[in-house]
């Protein structure tokens, strides 16, 4: 999983207001005017009840009971760095870094708060999964499952892994019919072409490897005792207990076939001769070393020897 992240403004006029964390406030006094009481009459020793030459000359005095109020003006905030850093049990790595903070100035202090919410935007994007912005519609999906499979069972495919071009046959496929869901808005879109060429990519190699299983187990249950493979005739139903049978081409195109039952490849001559011929690989491979490890890279090895094929398809074209 494309989209890309709208800039967020963090730039203001002042710094960032006292941050409220957790919806609750600090102890009661902090903060609070030492020169009214509750009721909103004002003290006697109140700037207003003085003449006005004594407001500036006197300060006014802290009531019995009640704390000095913190100055207005930057000074040593290590005590109010410690009782907020006691309020919300911060470590002692965050009390620290607090620390440092708030011997910072206004324009610092904006600047360090900025990073800190784009680094946080950061993590936000790589916790989110690409697959998880957007699923794959209905119709394409079912389309999908069947193009995957009909393209591999195609009697004039050229190569089966080579240069992901099954995966290129199919997208072309599907981006020829919009309908289905792969529209010109899901291809433009990095992200979710990207879902819809993983789905082809993941759904293709399970193909290939139903395949391969189907023309193995076509061997018969004499060859796979030999290759030591009865194992993988095992069916995942326990109830069904039908041995292997060793199966001639037309058989193994019907098993093939049957593969995607809500749309079976039609049987014919060219598509006979096509599995006759992905079979024929198998066993030389078993011949070379009769070992199953020796097939890991067979529809490598089948892409190779159809291209050696057409060269000397070509070659006899000329030569005539």
């Amino acid at each position: 999983m494309p989209t890309g992240d709208d800039a967020i403004s963090l730039a203001g006029s002042s710094p960032p207001a006292s941050p409220q964390v957790h919806g609750s406030s600090l102890p009661g006094s902090l903060g609070q005017p030492a020169d009214e009481d509750s009721n909103g009459d004002q003290h006697p020793s109140s700037p207003a009840s003085l003449p006005a030459s004594s407001v500036v000359e006197q300060s006014p005095e802290p009531v019995a009971g009640q704390k000095r109020r913190a100055p207005d003006t930057d000074g040593d905030v290590s005590q109010y760095v410690g009782l907020v850093s006691r309020h919300f049990k911060l470590k002692k790595t965050d009390h620290d870094e607090l620390t440092k903070v708030a011997a910072r100035s206004t324009h610092e202090l904006l600047i360090y708060s900025t990073a800190q919410i784009m680094k946080l935007r950061e993590r936000i994007d790589t916790i989110q999964p690409a697959d998880a912005l957007w699923e794959i519609p209905r119709a394409l999906h079912a389309e999908i499952e069947h193009y995957t499979y009909a393209v591999l069972c195609s009697p004039v495919l050229p190569t089966y892994v080579t240069e992901s071009y099954p995966i290129n046959v199919v997208l072309a496929i599907l981006s020829a019919n919009p309908s289905w869901g792969f529209t010109s808005e899901v291809k433009n879109d990095l992200k979710k072409r990207e879902v819809v060429a993983e789905r082809v990519r993941n759904r293709l190699t399970d193909r290939r490897s139903a395949i391969k299983h189907a023309i193995l187990l076509s061997l018969g249950p004499e060859r796979l005792t030999e290759l030591d493979a009865m194992h993988l005739t095992k069916s995942k139903n326990k109830r069904v207990t039908t041995p292997p049978l060793k199966l001639n081409i037309l058989e193994l195109a019907a098993e093939i076939s049957a593969l995607h039952k809500s749309a079976p490849i039609k049987l014919t001559l060219e598509v006979c001769a096509r599995i006759a011929y992905l079979r024929r690989r198998f066993e030389r491979l078993l011949q070379e070393k009769p070992n199953l490890k020796n097939t890991e890279h067979y529809w490598n090895v089948v892409d190779k020897k159809l291209s050696e094929l057409r060269k000397q398809k070509n070659t006899l074209e000329v030569s005539r």
